[in-house]
């Protein structure tokens, strides 16, 4: 079997953005945070997280439009986070502390927000169709324009006061 030119490239460029892509999780899980968002940013590889970084903690932090698709997040901090327009479709989680987050405009279809603590959270126009809600809590959260298709919850969610879902 031959191998073009291209081809050969391509590979070659495919297995730098792995090396570097793994680098930038190091780096994030090594408590470089920031210093690796900045740089998955200006290398056009906001998905780097794409994978297993649970119990992260990123509060306070700017992660508007990041790719956040199928991550494993469970137990990790987002209090007083900006997350508007990120891409958190399919991402797990469970148990994260989302106190006060801006996820305005957030795309979180199919998420899984079990257990949950959305207080005060900012979710106007947020696409939530799909996600799971069990004891999850969204008192005082901001649902205004928010797609709730197909949201799954149980008699332990808590709500804003006077939504029903």
């Amino acid at each position: 079997m031959k191998i073009t030119k291209s081809r050969l490239k391509q590979i070659i460029k495919e297995s730098m953005q792995d090396e570097y892509k793994e680098r930038l999780r190091e780096m994030f899980m090594n408590g470089e945070t920031e210093q690796a968002i900045e740089l998955a940013r200006s290398a056009g590889m906001e998905d780097f997280l794409v994978g297993s970084t649970p119990m992260a903690d990123l509060s306070g932090m700017n992660l508007s439009e990041i790719n956040f698709t199928d991550a494993v997040l469970r137990h990790s901090r987002f209090e007083n986070a900006n997350l508007s327009k990120a891409n958190m479709t399919g991402v797990d989680l469970r148990g994260a502390v989302l106190m006060e987050a801006n996820m305005t405009n957030a795309n979180l279809s199919e998420a899984n927000l079990s257990y949950s603590n959305l207080l005060d959270a900012d979710l106007t126009g947020a696409v939530l169709r799909g996600v799971r809600l069990y004891n999850a809590n969204l008192k005082g959260a901001k649902l205004e324009h928010a797609d709730l298709t197909d949201i799954l919850y149980n008699k332990d969610t808590q709500w804003p006061e006077g939504f029903e879902p």
